[in-house]
């Protein structure tokens, strides 16, 4: 599934994917996908699921998480949906569980490895960046960020609290 959500699907790919199921299956399948695609809110809850899944399962090839991450940074490039915020947190919490597996783990080369975790640790930070994204400009937000304000011999991020907790 990993493989057909990412940018890396070819025909070659569904060629392989044809010997494994049935073809109404497949087309199903690729279907479903495609509204996955639609919007970032189905993406990132299929993620939160694939996450989990690997976390429990475990991944057996440093590719698994490669992908995982391809398709990270293709639901960052969706249009942003504010109802994302909810499954960040559990997918940032998934990667670094498999992260700390990854570096258990000697399936492949040193240099998968790398590869692999990098990718990855760029995906969290792109999840990170994302959330924090939208908790700073959500539209609840823009009135917060003209109250900003700093008070003397505190730091400026001190502005952010109400005056009385200062």
């Amino acid at each position: 599934m990993l493989l057909v959500l990412s940018d890396k699907y070819n025909e070659h790919a569904s060629e392989e994917l044809s010997t494994l199921f049935r073809q109404e299956c497949l087309d199903q399948i690729l279907d479903m996908i495609k509204a996955v695609e639609m919007s970032q809110l189905s993406f990132f809850s299929l993620l939160v699921h694939v996450s989990e899944m690997l976390v429990r399962r475990g991944f057996d090839y440093p590719e698994d998480l490669a992908l995982f991450s391809v398709c990270v940074q293709k639901a960052l490039r969706l249009p942003r949906d504010q109802r994302v915020a909810s499954t960040i947190s559990p997918i940032v919490h998934h990667a670094r569980r498999l992260m700390d597996a990854m570096r258990a783990k000697q399936h492949g080369t040193p240099e998968d490895h790398l590869a692999a975790l990098n990718e990855l640790s760029m995906a969290v930070d792109g999840l990170n960046t994302h959330l924090a994204g939208m908790y700073v400009f959500g539209g609840q937000n823009g009135r917060l960020l003209g109250c900003a304000r700093m008070h003397e011999a505190h730091s400026p991020a001190v502005g952010w609290l109400q005056s009385y907790v200062v």
